[in-house]
């Protein structure tokens, strides 16, 4: 689920939270991201923020196809499985891919923001874990990209759920995650500017580099230059 919140200083922001559920509920929370970025990117933006803060896992993929156009395309990290075999996750031509196959969330969406977001400030804390982490580890890194707030709860693994014959269900870590420089994150995920006050702190970056102009003029969202 995700939510507009309040802009700080002018720079908007939205909510990242945990979501699990059905597949085609999964296309619903796909959707409803996109319009919130869409709708947040319909004027030009020098930037935007992205609070993971309180965002406390579960299924990821929503939230990285939501916002794919703030990913640049190329290979945006990997879950290293037990027998290391390195799965993929990847943008091209505006869509997220897995393991080489284009991911069926894709076709939840067809629009695009009108403008980007030259700058993307992430949010994170003790609360965020699992997916809550994943998703901005595969952001970090990204040169028009900044995280800030306290590290991360340290659960930045991919589970798979195995039935058990009682009916019920357990979930079992199957794969680490791997950055798009093909660091292995085994720890927790600790920001670039440690915060008590990352909304602020995070909204300050951003009109920092509106100011100065940034020097962050590589490649870019959208998968443009």
């Amino acid at each position: 689920m995700s939510e507009t919140r309040t802009p700080v200083a002018g720079i908007p922001v939205i909510r990242i939270l945990a979501w699990s559920g059905t597949s085609q509920q999964a296309m619903a929370v796909t959707r409803s991201l996109r319009e919130q970025l869409n709708s947040v990117l319909s004027v030009p933006r020098c930037g935007i923020i992205l609070d993971f803060s309180n965002n406390r896992g579960g299924n990821m993929w929503p939230t990285l196809v939501g916002l794919s156009p703030l990913l640049t395309e190329g290979l945006l990290g990997s879950f290293k499985s037990a027998q290391d075999e390195a799965r993929l996750i990847e943008k091209w031509q505006n869509k997220i891919f897995y393991r080489g196959e284009s991911h069926n969330l894709n076709s939840a969406i067809t629009e695009q923001p009108t403008y980007p977001a030259r700058r993307i400030a992430i949010i994170v804390g003790p609360f965020s874990a699992s997916s809550g982490e994943i998703v901005p580890i595969l952001l970090q890194g990204q040169q028009n990209v900044r995280v800030f707030g306290q590290p991360t709860a340290g659960l930045a693994t991919a589970n798979t759920s195995f039935s058990l014959p009682n009916g019920g269900s357990v979930n079992i870590t199957t794969a680490l995650t791997v950055d798009r420089h093909g660091e292995i994150v085994e720890t927790r995920l600790m920001p670039d500017e440690e915060t008590l006050r990352p909304l602020e702190t995070a909204a300050n970056w951003v009109m920092r580099q509106c100011q100065s102009g940034g020097a962050l003029n590589t490649h870019l969202p959208f998968g443009g230059e």
